[in-house]
């Protein structure tokens, strides 16, 4: 048996990957890795023209691909959006790596009340119930992974993805 078709064996594939924050950065990333072990590929993000752009990369590997414009701190939406995508196709392999943060300058020390808000809804409130929306196999949340270098936080979501489902398989 040659290498590739061990290494072929070896590939999990998808029904249905589902990555918020895919418009850039890791989330660009973990899309362009996990396209071609998908049937389905959706991608959410605020920036319709990277989420274009990665669309057709990633359809170019023979996924069915489809985007969602979507802000995470409008719950409702989000919650809606989360229903409407597992009702296309059950989503096995979820990725919550939308985020965002705000990085205090020396001398402010406190949040708006508004920064706050927002920062809990996209990193904590929505992605846990959307989760359960979804209820897929398995789900990854990268806001907690993200180191202070992109390309090493990209490296470090796909490997640590990979033992994960791994021992998710395993039961």
């Amino acid at each position: 048996m040659s290498r590739s078709s061990e290494m072929s064996k070896c590939l999990q594939l998808y029904d249905h990957v589902l990555i918020t924050g895919a418009s850039g950065g890791i989330g660009a990333a973990l899309a362009q890795h996990y396209a071609a072990q998908a049937e389905r590929i959706s991608l959410w993000g605020r920036d319709l023209q990277r989420l274009e752009f990665l669309a057709k990369i990633c359809a170019a590997t023979g996924a069915e691909t489809d985007i969602v414009v979507l802000d995470l701190s409008n719950m409702q939406e989000s919650l809606d959006a989360f229903t409407r995508a597992e009702a296309r196709a059950p989503i096995d392999l979820l990725f919550l790596n939308a985020g965002v943060s705000d990085m205090r300058q020396p001398g402010r020390v406190v949040e708006t009340p508004d920064i706050l808000l927002e920062t809990a809804l996209v990193n904590y409130a929505v992605p846990t119930p959307g989760s359960r929306v979804s209820r897929p196999s398995l789900w990854l949340n990268a806001v907690a992974a993200i180191s202070s270098s992109p390309a090493l936080s990209r490296h470090g979501m796909i490997c640590l993805s990979r033992p994960l489902i791994a021992l998710q398989k395993r039961g």
